[in-house]
């Protein structure tokens, strides 16, 4: 067996050297000028001392900026949860004058400055937000702890010629990788001890499972930053710890809930088909790339309180645009939960949407307009034109009276966006061909999504766009209600 360097340790270089610090600089430079790749993902950064990543960072980007590349990506792994160990190489960190001008002197090159990587493998939200909160139920004001200190422990400038975004707007985000066990290996843990599941199928468990697999893969498409999709989770591979987190790709698990393994490399999984539905999204509002973050919604209940669970944020401003994203989720395991709590409801920044009366046509002259309704027959029918006319009122009322846990009014502005936990879980079965014949005759999803859910759940009236009701089907609920574990998409049309 041949074990190279791994016993007793890896070889190591002094990178406090100059030749050292060179010599690395023309070996990776080297190797993007005949490539023309991207970016460098850089390993064990936090075992190399701060001064070899100015050092190297700087004269990287420099060498290919002469040569037209200024758009260069380099991010780093530092596995760790501490949050401030993680940032301390994305930020601009100037040493004292005496060791700067010691760093200087290894070449003739423009003077150094603090800059350092353009972002990281975000380690802490690994741990205090996929782990501690989508695994194991913990409270979500953690997630929103954990985001408020972004502007403290990262670099909130960007670097001289790279990309040109800030390193904590940029963070790389992530569920699994090849260091971590897989999400599922420990979410299977929790639900087979959680007393919420004593003397459940082991096909519920599963179904719970990936409910809670596709609530982490929701956070990780919209949260600010970049998602990085391990191989084998959207496949819900489920291997413990380095080597089982490493599986072939041709020998698959079963799908949670089955027993036979699917064909090697299938696209059909439930899990597959909700991951490219996500990443459509994404790739459709420009908030989910772009948006500024803030947070609406977060608590320190993890029982039966209404809003255990609960973690709501907007995603709007920026580089966006006039496009806006209200993610809502719950977490909470044991019950559904809802965006308000002894009196207290959530409250969003959206404009309003068209007004319930006459008089509100003032107040849209002075916010962004809400879309023209659709009039192309994919989204319109002749045959519908005059139902609505008669139920026109009476969707309005009920759903302004349902939405009123969001805010004052309802909202709706130019390509806003709902992505809300829940789903319509058992009646998905009977609901979808109903759907998908619907929208094949042309005729407005979003008006059947709303006499579909009265039907099954008329408690329930949803606001939801008739693009979503297709693409996501199995999932239409108001955003006031969360159920438990669940996530989904749903939008706001410009004229309900």
């Amino acid at each position: 067996m041949l074990t190279g360097d791994f016993p007793g340790g890896l070889k190591d270089v002094n990178t406090t050297r100059c030749d050292v610090k060179q010599a690395f600089v023309d070996s990776y430079a080297r190797w993007i000028e005949l490539t023309d790749a991207d970016g460098f993902r850089i390993d064990t950064v936090k075992h190399v001392e701060h001064e070899f990543w100015r050092y190297f960072t700087q004269r990287v980007r420099q060498r290919l900026a002469a040569q037209g590349k200024n758009k260069f990506f380099m991010f780093g792994e530092a596995f760790d949860g501490r949050d401030d160990l993680v940032g301390s190489f994305t930020k601009n960190d100037l040493p004292s004058d005496e060791e700067l001008a010691r760093e200087n002197s290894c070449d003739d090159g423009p003077k150094l400055s603090g800059d350092q990587l353009d972002s990281a493998f975000y380690f802490p939200q690994h741990y205090q937000v996929f782990r501690d909160v989508f695994q194991d139920g913990a409270s979500t004001d953690r997630i929103a702890n954990l985001w408020a200190n972004k502007t403290v422990n990262y670099g909130t400038v960007a670097p001289k010629d790279s990309a040109g975004i800030a390193p904590h707007k940029v963070l790389v985000n992530f569920i699994d990788n090849h260091d971590v066990a897989r999400f599922l290996y420990f979410a299977r843990e929790r639900v087979d001890a959680h007393p919420a599941f004593a003397g459940k199928s082991v096909r519920d468990k599963e179904l719970r499972l990936r409910a809670m697999l596709q609530n982490a893969l929701l956070m990780l498409m919209t949260a600010e930053g970049v998602p990085c999709l391990y191989y084998g989770t959207e496949l819900e591979y489920r291997g413990g710890n380095d080597p089982s987190n490493r599986e072939d790709m041709w020998r698959p698990y079963p799908y949670l809930g089955e027993t036979t393994p699917p064909p090697a490399f299938d696209t059909t999984g439930p899990t597959f088909v909700f991951t490219r539905k996500l990443l459509e999204y994404r790739k459709k509002l420009a908030a989910l790339r772009r948006g500024d973050t803030k947070v609406v919604w977060s608590t320190t209940r993890t029982g039966d309180e209404s809003d255990a669970g609960i973690f709501a944020f907007e995603r709007a401003g920026g580089e966006a645009g006039n496009n806006y994203v209200l993610v809502v989720f719950n977490t909470n395991q044991n019950h559904d939960s809802r965006t308000q709590f002894e009196g207290a409801a959530m409250t969003v920044s959206a404009p309003p949407a068209r007004s319930w009366s006459t008089s509100s046509a003032a107040t849209r002259s002075t916010q962004s307009a809400p879309a023209a309704p659709s009039t192309s027959p994919s989204r319109r029918c002749p045959a519908c034109s005059s139902s609505r006319s008669r139920t026109s009122d009476r969707r309005r009322s009920a759903v302004r009276r349902h939405l009123a846990g969001v805010q004052a009014e309802p909202f709706a502005v130019r390509d806003a966006a709902v992505i809300a936990g829940a789903g319509l879980a058992l009646e998905a079965a009977e609901v979808i061909p109903r759907v998908e014949q619907h929208l094949a005759a042309g005729r407005p999803g979003h008006e059947f999504g709303i006499h579909a859910v009265r039907r099954l759940h008329a408690r329930e009236i949803p606001a939801v766009h008739e693009d979503v009701v297709a693409v996501v089907p199995e999932h239409v609920r108001l955003v006031t209600h969360a159920f438990a574990g669940h996530s989904a998409l749903g939008r706001f049309p410009a004229d309900t």
